[in-house]
C-alpha cells in the first residue's frame, strides 16, 4: 500500500481566488466566506477588499437579475451577511457600497436612474444602510 501525501493550506487570498475559479457555487461560496473572514484567515482591509469584488463579481455574473431592484437587494443581503461575519473589517461593506455605487452608474448612465432610486428606497435589507450620497 502506497502512502499519499496530503498537503493543508490554510486559506489565504490567494486560496480564496483560485477557489472562485476553479469550484465557485454561489451559496456553497458565500457561505465558505463567511466562514474565511470570521476566521480572520483573509488578513488586511486590501486582501478583504479584493477577496470581496471577486466574490461580487461572480455573484453578479452567474445570478440572472430580471430587475435593477433584485440586483440590489441580493448585493444588498449579501454585504450584510459579510459585513456581520466581521463587523470591525469595514472594507467588506465598503465594497458592497461601492459594487452598489457602481451598479447606479450604470443604471443613470442607460437612463434608469429613476428605477435605481426607487429600488434603493424600497429595496434595502434592514441592517445594510446605502443613501444615494453614500452608494457613489
Amino acid at each position: 500500500m502506497t502512502s499519499q501525501m496530503v498537503t493543508l493550506r490554510t486559506p489565504d487570498l490567494q486560496w480564496w481566488l483560485d477557489h472562485l475559479d476553479t469550484a465557485f457555487a454561489p451559496d456553497v461560496s458565500v457561505d465558505l466566506f463567511v466562514g474565511v473572514l470570521k476566521r480572520r484567515s483573509v488578513k488586511g482591509p486590501e486582501a478583504a477588499a479584493v477577496a470581496t469584488a471577486q466574490l461580487f463579481l461572480r455573484l453578479i455574473y452567474a445570478h440572472p437579475f430580471s430587475s435593477i431592484g433584485d440586483l440590489v437587494n441580493h448585493i444588498s443581503s449579501i454585504g450584510t451577511k459579510l459585513s456581520k461575519a466581521v463587523p470591525r473589517e469595514l472594507a467588506v461593506r465598503n465594497m458592497a457600497r461601492r459594487v452598489i455605487g457602481i451598479i447606479r452608474e450604470e443604471a443613470e448612465n442607460n437612463g434608469m436612474g429613476d428605477l435605481f432610486q426607487a429600488a434603493l428606497e424600497t429595496g434595502i435589507p434592514s441592517g445594510f444602510s446605502c443613501s444615494s450620497e453614500e452608494c457613489r
